[in-house]
């Protein structure tokens, strides 16, 4: 699997926790170290836990030969999901939810529950990434340093300026998504069609 996609991939699942993290730092009254530890701990673990779930399940699935035709129904499947969070993305950055912005102190449980929510679709994006092979240190890696950025400077943007440039994230988003799905389409699935 190219180096770039891969991190194309992340970067894209990432971008949906920036969004999350904009509001939570539109809502802070003052942002405090301890927190954004405790923050970025948070989402590493959570990102890290959901997205190698996935990819482990669908290594396995793929090892075992447990499709009927192995590589080309585990990219159809890829390609199925890449396109999925992708348009997921898109209608989350046209919908312009309305939120009330009031100025509260930070909660961990709050923030756990919606950074839980959308590790689900990290758990699926795992399970793309295991489908095609991806390297897992390299997805690691990226994973954590995505983690971090996405959520002190999701906090500190939404701190700073307000949750409302968390549209062009999620528009970010879907364009890395659906090149990854592209990529996969073009090596895994086009050659077959066309074979």
């Amino acid at each position: 699997m190219n180096t770039l996609i891969c991190i194309l991939i992340i970067i894209g699942i990432s971008l949906d926790v920036l969004g999350a993290m904009e509001i939570e730092g539109a809502m802070l009254g003052e942002i405090k170290k301890k927190d954004m530890v405790l923050a970025s701990l948070l989402v590493i673990g959570l990102q890290l836990l959901f997205f190698f779930a996935g990819y482990i399940a669908c290594d396995l699935v793929v090892r075992y030969d447990i499709f009927t035709h192995g590589d080309t129904t585990a990219s159809i499947i890829a390609v199925a999901i890449f396109v999925l969070l992708g348009i997921r993305l898109l209608i989350k950055g046209i919908r312009r939810a309305f939120i009330e912005e009031r100025r509260q102190e930070f909660s961990l449980a709050k923030y756990m529950k919606g950074i839980f929510t959308l590790s689900f679709y990290t758990l699926c994006a795992g399970c793309a990434c295991g489908f095609i092979d991806a390297s897992p240190l390299l997805m690691l890696v990226t994973m954590i340093i995505c983690s971090v950025s996405v959520t002190v400077g999701g906090i500190f943007i939404g701190y700073h300026y307000g949750f409302g440039s968390k549209s062009t994230g999620y528009f970010v988003g879907t364009a890395f998504l659906w090149l990854a799905g592209i990529y996969v389409f073009v090596t895994g699935l086009y050659p077959v069609i066309a074979g």
